[in-house]
């Protein structure tokens, strides 16, 4: 019973977060908008959206390490997730995903940024 209790909050956090994150969007979109109209503004948001997709979707995948068997080079002895590699499939899917979660508030965000500019 617990299990299912603790995934939900999990998965409730984790809603909040990615709400936080479009109202974050939202809200630095409809300032820039406000300020450089769409056209000048359309540039930094899409390059932010694109950059923090891109962020995410590179790091889908990729272990941490527990063990470190050199402390001065630093290599790696032992995987937290036993070296679970994404596939381009799942990268590009995580891909996606991020950037429609961040460009569609962004974009409605600068867009009324732009009409208050008016």
């Amino acid at each position: 019973m617990w299990d299912a209790v603790t995934a939900g909050v999990i998965h409730a956090l984790a809603s909040l977060f990615i709400a936080g994150a479009a109202s974050l969007a939202f809200r630095m979109a409809k300032d820039t908008g406000a300020r450089r109209g769409l056209r000048a503004g359309a540039l930094p948001v899409l390059g932010g959206c694109l950059l923090l997709a891109a962020f995410a979707a590179g790091t889908v995948g990729n272990a941490t390490c527990e063990d470190t068997g050199d402390p001065i080079r630093g290599s790696c002895e032992e995987r937290a997730d036993d070296g679970y590699e994404a596939t381009d499939e799942q990268r590009v899917e995580q891909f996606f995903y991020i950037f429609c979660l961040l460009f569609i508030p962004a974009g409605i965000g600068l867009a009324e940024g732009n009409n208050k500019r008016r």
